[in-house]
């Protein structure tokens, strides 16, 4: 993966949320609060466990100098520029080109349509966390998915793709956990309602799931076939003029493909934490997993 063993990646998408004092270690900021608190804890480890961690902290090109500040302090944060690190020439190749273009397109779409800024940011995000995940590996997480008190940061390296369960009233608690080749139909989990179990038919947008359910959670080794066969499915089905209404049904597709890929029929009889990172309500939290200690704060800015 790299010289460090253990990657963590946060991605921000717009402006700073807020103006942010110098080593203030208790920040309430949603781009960066959840970070910051993360690095604490793992600065607390034994060294031999935390110089293993570096924390990729991704951002528009204008805000690479602010976050390079504001993360100066933190020698395991590298901070990258998201425009930037796309057109790099030693990464130049069809798929970087494809998110570039896609990119500028959301952007664009961002800056002009002020209803909806926010929601595509999130779509943005959406896009980056398949592609960092994919160049980068390792886990990548939401800028609001906080660490509890009992957490102690340790990120197990696994074998293959891995994404959060997706509670949802349509799906009986996993919203992908059934289905076949991949899609799943009446026949296979009365649940779930699909028009076709063939890709082509994915347009049809019959995929009923909530319009706040998202992935705000996965890991993969660095260009492995899970995390490549999901970039490459939301890539080939990314569709500009109906996005902003659909981008839950194409980010979490596109996942629901890469665990297909791995598995396939095996989905049907392996246990859902072998595929899965659970999320449960616990208490006072509402997007809970148990294996990490973390959890996910919802400010409901996706549904602007």
């Amino acid at each position: 993966m790299s010289k460090h063993n253990k990657i963590l990646n946060y991605i921000w998408v717009g402006s700073p949320s807020s103006v942010i004092l110098e080593h203030n270690n208790n920040p309430t900021n949603h781009d960066v609060s959840a970070v910051i608190k993360m690095i604490s804890i793992i600065q607390k480890s034994p060294l031999i466990f935390s110089k293993n961690y570096q924390i990729n902290f991704w951002c528009l090109d204008e805000y690479e100098n602010f976050y390079k500040f504001v993360f100066k302090s933190f020698s395991i944060v590298k901070i990258f520029g998201i425009q930037k690190y796309l057109s790099n020439k030693s990464l130049i190749d069809i798929k970087s080109g494809k998110i570039l273009k896609i990119f500028n397109l959301l952007f664009s779409k961002s800056q002009t349509d002020s209803t909806y800024k926010t929601r595509y940011f999130v779509i943005i995000k959406d896009l980056l966390s398949l592609a960092v995940t994919y160049y980068k590996g390792g886990y990548t997480l939401d800028t609001n998915v906080f660490p509890t008190e009992k957490c102690t940061a340790d990120f197990p390296i696994l074998d293959n793709f891995k994404v959060v369960s997706i509670d949802s009233d349509y799906s009986d608690g996993h919203v992908f956990l059934l289905f076949n080749k991949p899609w799943c139909t009446k026949k296979t989990f009365t649940h779930m309602f699909f028009s076709s179990m063939i890709k082509d038919n994915y347009k049809t947008k019959t995929f009923m799931i909530e319009n706040n359910k998202e992935v705000w959670l996965m890991y993969s080794p660095k260009k492995h076939i899970g995390i490549e066969s999901s970039l490459d499915f939301y890539l080939s089905y990314f569709d500009i003029n109906d996005i902003k209404n659909t981008y839950n049904i194409l980010i979490i597709s596109s996942v629901m493909n890469g665990i297909y890929s791995i598995h396939k029929n095996k989905i049907k009889t392996l246990p859902k934490n072998e595929m899965y990172f659970i999320s449960e309500k616990k208490g006072d939290y509402s997007n809970y997993i148990a294996s990490l200690e973390i959890y996910k704060m919802y400010y409901n800015t996706h549904k602007n």
